[in-house]
């Protein structure tokens, strides 16, 4: 009994350790389960004498496998097909005993994004106490996400080393070579790519490998390079880049370098070998100074050229000149030596005693046409010059040139219609009246010249609204267009035409001074002419007026119908020719005019002043003393209103300084009695009571 209780006593405590055991057991495997469930890792077991094995969950979910119970045929199909015979013979190694029992595969299935899934397999075989292999047990992990990070980097360092390999900069990477103090001392190349072979490498020794300060000891001392690279390697500059170029007599060329910090030990570096560039920039430089040179050398060579071209020019222009003047000259001398002629052989004629009446009066009657022509041609002169004294008036073009009209066509002849073509609303003009007609009637006569058979002679006026032309303003004119259908001027006819003394007409029909008065008289009233002509066409030639405005107007232009009686008016002639001036006397005295004689205008203002009495004062315009006689009317008009004024030039008022006041007659030199007479009557009916009250 005793035998049996003792038996039983131990039977109890067996299975109470086996049951505690069994607790134990299942405790630890609960916490191996929580974590290897914790970690990711999935754990599994083979009996290799039944062939029959266990999955955890995690170690199905990584195989793709929904059965924990597994054969080993079974577990060969959970590998992917091209890892399967390295997978075999790893476990075969293994269980050999030859290698640890570690595998990586692929799985047959795939990851849940459609890639591969990549586990590694870790095992541990157990032995019978023969040393056969009766049991394997291991872990699986999921590594799928490091195998991709590491493609990626195997990818990232392959596309890496074929850009460093194929780039034509070189790039090294620089580790600081420290004493035992931990200065840096120089740099060991760890890393160079083939364009800093081709750069560098017969300088820097093998690469890598070499150092730089031994095979380039001129770096320490250049502050770009050596002194550089430490301060960027110690952190006392920040990182970037650095753009240097360095000359070395063992590299034999220019290179370009950019460092930057990787580490507190290595820099890397870009090596540019841009010696050829460096060559090229210089021979641009010179190629550049050698080409600022010559252009200099040209440019002074034009220079010269334009300075020497502007001299021929002006030389040309000079001789143009001498030789219009001279023709001028001799035309005028030629004209004036017939006049002369004339008038000193009836002078000599007259000086005869006992010439018969009728001789005499034949004498006086040449004399006096030789007078006449020598007053027209100078008129013309001056018109040429501008300088002949003008009369302007506001009128109506439209009514003059319908006045003028039978007078052409009486002058012209039945072989020539005149036609007229007038604007309706043309602008009142502001000219000398006098003098328009003139040049009509000299373009008139030039057209029935270039037409003789007879032909069209159109007079057409227009307002236009013209811009600045030489001499012309812009602004507002009165456009006469006299257009003929005759024989037209070549081109080289045309550019003279307006010449003093040229003409094409044969000797005796034309001076060759009608064109140019007509030119004269335009620019002289402020407008301009235009002349266009082609052979077998004809020729226009248009006048260019001002258009009056409200200011213009001025100038009495009403014909004085007979003289009146002056009644001893008392007339001070002021003449610096003395001469000339008792001539001017002698003639107001035969029209009944008291005369006083003085020789400048300050005189002529002093005797005034000390209180002669005076009706008019008449006067050359041109006089000595520094005051001319449009300066006289001036101060006599401010002075002296009462006092009426009559001006005589043979150049033209605008050559003494100022124009005459407004009111202020003037005659042109020669001038006949009839006309001195005139210009007095008009000059004094001014001072009657109605024109006083209105000045």
């Amino acid at each position: 009994m005793a035998a049996e209780r003792r038996l039983a006593e131990a039977n109890a405590l067996l299975e109470r350790r086996v049951a505690d055991r069994t607790e134990a057991l299942r405790a630890s495997e609960a916490r191996l389960r929580l974590a290897t469930e914790g970690a990711g890792v999935g754990t599994w077991e083979l009996d290799l004498r039944t062939g029959i094995g266990r999955r955890s969950p995690e170690a199905q979910a990584m195989l793709g496998s929904d059965r924990a119970v597994y054969t080993l045929d079974e577990s060969t199909t959970l590998i992917h097909p091209d890892d399967l015979e390295e997978a075999m013979a790893a476990r075969e190694c293994g269980l050999a005993g030859h290698a640890p029992y570690d595998i990586v595969f692929r799985t047959a299935s795939p990851a849940p994004d459609g890639g591969a899934r990549w586990v590694m397999l870790r095992g541990r075989v157990e032995r019978d106490a023969g040393g056969t292999p009766v049991r394997l047990a291991g872990v699986l992990v999921d590594i799928t996400a490091q195998r991709s990070a590491e493609e990626a980097r195997r990818e990232s360092e392959a596309r890496f080393r074929a850009f460093q390999e194929l780039s034509p900069v070189g790039f090294v990477i620089h580790r600081a070579v420290r004493d035992p103090q931990g200065r840096v001392v120089d740099f060991d190349v760890e890393y160079a790519n083939p364009a800093a072979h081709r750069a560098v490498g017969a300088a820097m020794g093998a690469l890598p490998g070499g150092r730089m300060l031994e095979q380039v000891p001129e770096a320490r001392a250049d502050e770009r390079v050596f002194p550089r690279y430490c301060r960027i390697l110690s952190g006392e500059e920040p990182g970037g880049e650095i753009d240097l170029e360095l000359r070395s007599n063992r590299f034999n060329g220019w290179f370009r370098n950019a460092v930057v910090r990787l580490d507190a030990e290595r820099l890397a570096i870009s090596v540019q070998d841009i010696t050829a560039e460096h060559e090229a920039r210089e021979t641009l430089a010179r190629s550049h100074a050698e080409l600022e040179a010559l252009v200099e050398a040209r440019t002074a060579a034009l220079l010269r050229a334009d300075d020497e071209k502007r001299r021929a020019e002006e030389a040309a222009r000079q001789h143009e000149k001498l030789a219009a003047l001279g023709q001028l000259v001799g035309g005028v001398a030629h004209d004036f030596n017939n006049l002369l002629q004339v008038i000193g052989s009836g002078a000599a004629l007259l000086r005869r005693p006992n010439l018969p009446e009728a001789r005499r009066a034949a004498v006086l009657e040449g004399m006096e046409r030789a007078g006449a022509t020598a007053r027209e041609l100078t008129a013309r002169l001056l018109a040429f010059a501008r300088r002949q004294p003008l009369v302007p008036e506001t009128f109506n073009l439209n009514a003059r040139v319908v006045g003028m009209s039978a007078l052409l066509r009486q002058t012209l002849g039945s072989a020539v219609q005149v036609e007229t073509e007038l604007a309706p609303d043309l602008w009142p003009v502001h000219a000398d009246p006098g003098q328009l007609e003139l040049a009509v009637l000299n373009l008139a006569v030039n057209a029935r010249d270039a037409m003789p058979q007879g032909g069209r002679l159109l007079l057409r006026t227009r307002n236009a609204t013209l811009p600045a032309a030489g001499e012309r303003r812009a602004g507002d004119y009165v456009c006469l267009d006299v257009t003929d259908a005759g024989t037209g001027m070549a081109p080289a006819v045309l550019a003279r035409a307006l010449e003093p003394f040229f003409t094409t007409k044969e000797a005796g029909r034309g001076t060759g001074l009608g064109l140019p008065q007509v030119f004269g008289f335009a620019r002289q009233s402020g407008g301009d002419l235009v002349l266009r002509s082609t052979p077998g066409e004809g020729t226009t030639v248009t006048i260019k007026l001002p258009r009056a405005d409200a200011a213009a107007g001025g100038g009495d232009a009403a014909a004085i119908a007979s003289l009146r009686t002056p009644k001893g008016k008392a007339v001070l002639v002021v003449e610096d020719n003395v001469a000339a001036g008792e001539f001017a006397a002698s003639l107001l005295e035969e029209l009944g005019y008291r005369t006083r004689t003085t020789t400048s205008a300050v005189q002529a203002l002093e005797m005034l002043r000390a209180g002669a009495v005076l009706d008019a004062v008449f006067s050359d315009v041109v006089l000595p003393g520094g005051m001319s006689g449009n300066e006289l009317a001036v101060a006599m008009r401010r002075q002296f209103p009462q006092v009426a004024v009559v001006l005589a030039t043979g150049y033209g008022g605008q050559a003494a300084g100022v124009a005459p006041p407004a009111g202020v007659e003037t005659l042109g030199k020669p001038y006949q009695l009839v006309e001195l007479a005139a210009a007095l009557e008009r000059a004094l009916a001014r001072l009657e009571p109605e024109w006083l009250e209105q000045v």
